[in-house]
């Protein structure tokens, strides 16, 4: 395996989807490499579960920031819930204090339902800030905040339900009481993992009005002693009582922050995506020579670094080619022009691109990384074949495309002689980004590494100047001939006039037959 867009760290987060892609492309090379030796089963399954839940989350509400407040049996979670949302919610047990069920409070209703509804919390359960709000309060339009279940009560489904709802939320605010703060479940199960976590995670040490000063003091330190030792050296730790109502105003400066910024959803994506790297990683092979992203030629490609394009994976049907979060409701091409759902990522939040008309080629045939168009090679003997309407295929088109012989192969060839890969790419070492992934025939080349994509980036450098040559000698058992599925509409390659001719005999021999009938 080699590094990708996915193993980077510290990305702006216009950069997410980019690395959701390459996730899905990594998870993809992974699921054709699974067994005893090979990928872990259980890790490729991890990685579907966070494309899903991360591509769901995207479609949801931007306006709002879930957060949720999570710790064990009495140490004041509930009453920490109340006195954030001012009003008694969520009912602390009185015998036996637990929380059995998740309650939300929602600063600014709109939009938010789906969301709720998404995180499976009942309608009698959700109370709204929508009346007249203090300034204070006002700072927290858009904050979701849950009231977990206890993770360690004793009612049936509950760890199970906080171990759901701990995935799902964007930000995470443990809250640990002065007896049970070192608990190792709480510990080893929640917090360890969550050590990449720290812009999403603040841990608050509640009911210190229980303790003295100098008490209260110790129990910080040796709470922060214990996460330092644990990896979490970044997160942060607040002190509060809920009774008192002492450092309730720093959390709620805290949650304020994270809500007005707005990056709390994308934050915790992206440490989940870091995190599930680190498992990847032993996987991953040498440094392949040559390999270097368009924008950042002088970076190092190692696994923690960044490759500004996205591979485009090897997707055998229109149908795997959607994501595994994208809804199958769409054909990869519609026919108007605009790129099907196949193309369109679900985290967008515009309408699917359009496919430019103004040239037969593709734009990734045509561009260069800086976008100039400059130093491409005068003829390419790739074939271009939209995957739209094959009547506007003009003697001109077909002149403009190339080589005969990749004429002749598109016409023998079916819809089913194509497959997407990033085979080709590679081997010429021009990967471009989503959504402009390409269809080609398959071939010599395509079947000797179609599935092996991590073997050819380890062999680029002979593979490529092998590509090169076939490329300019006209040689399709290598060179790509890029074609749509619609190809199998395609019979010959006419000339100018014999399209013209056809076109005028069709037409006459309809307005005979009308006349015929009138």
């Amino acid at each position: 395996m080699t590094a990708n867009t996915i193993g980077v760290t510290g990305l702006t987060h216009s950069r997410l989807p980019a690395r959701l892609t390459s996730l899905q492309e990594l998870t993809k090379i992974g699921s054709g490499r699974s067994g005893p030796d090979g990928f872990s089963q259980e890790l490729l399954t991890e990685a579907e579960a966070l494309l899903r839940r991360s591509g769901e989350r995207m479609r949801m509400s931007a306006s709002h920031t879930v957060v949720a407040l999570a710790g064990g049996t009495g140490s004041g979670k509930s009453s920490l819930f109340n006195a954030l949302a001012g009003a008694n919610f969520s009912p602390a047990g009185v015998t036996r204090p637990t929380t059995k069920h998740s309650h939300a409070c929602v600063w600014g209703m709109e939009g938010a339902a789906p969301l709720l509804d998404w995180l499976g919390v009942q309608r009698r359960h959700r109370y709204a800030r929508a009346s007249a709000l203090d300034e204070g309060e006002a700072l927290l339009t858009g904050m979701l905040l849950l009231d977990l279940p206890d993770h360690d009560s004793v009612v049936t489904g509950s760890a199970a339900l906080v171990d759901r709802l701990v995935k799902l939320t964007d930000m995470l605010v443990w809250v640990l009481d002065p007896l049970k703060y070192a608990d190792a479940s709480v510990h080893r199960r929640y917090l360890v993992p969550l050590a990449g976590h720290a812009a999403v995670t603040t841990v608050v040490l509640n009911q210190i009005d229980t303790l003295t000063p100098d008490q209260a003091a110790d129990c910080e330190s040796d709470l922060r002693r214990l996460l330092d030792s644990e990896g979490l050296t970044e997160t942060q730790v607040l002190v509060t009582s809920a009774t008192t109502g002492a450092g309730l105003s720093e959390l709620r400066r805290v949650l304020a922050a994270a809500v007005a910024v707005r990056q709390a959803a994308t934050d915790r994506i992206t440490a989940d995506v870091d995190a599930l790297l680190e498992k990847f990683a032993v996987y991953a092979g040498d440094s392949v020579p040559g390999w270097l992203p368009p924008a950042s030629p002088e970076s190092a490609f190692a696994m923690a670094a960044s490759a500004d394009v996205i591979p485009s994976g090897p997707v055998p049907d229109p149908a795997s080619a959607r994501p595994p979060w994208e809804l199958a409701d769409g054909d990869e091409y519609d026919g108007n022009g605009r790129v099907g759902a196949a193309d369109w990522q679900p985290w967008q939040t515009t309408a699917a691109p359009t496919r430019p008309v103004s040239s037969a080629r593709p734009p990734w045939e045509d561009a260069t990384p800086d976008g100039s168009g400059e130093d491409q090679p005068a003829e390419d003997p790739a074939i271009y074949v939209p995957a739209g309407p094959v009547g506007t295929l003009t003697a001109a088109f077909a002149k403009a495309a190339g080589a005969a012989a990749a004429k002749e192969r598109i016409v023998a060839a079916t819809g089913d002689d194509t497959v997407r890969s990033i085979v080709f790419d590679i081997s010429r070492r021009n990967v471009w980004p989503a959504p402009f992934t390409g269809r080609c025939l398959r071939n010599k080349h395509l079947e000797q590494w179609y599935g092996r994509e991590v073997d050819l980036m380890q062999h680029v450098e002979e593979e490529s100047g092998r590509y090169a040559a076939a490329r300019s000698t006209g040689n399709f058992d290598i060179a790509a001939v890029i074609a749509g599925e619609s190809l199998g509409l395609v019979h010959d390659v006419p000339n100018a006039q014999a399209v013209i001719e056809r076109t005028v005999a069709e037409a006459v021999e309809r307005l005979a037959r009308s006349w015929a009938v009138a």
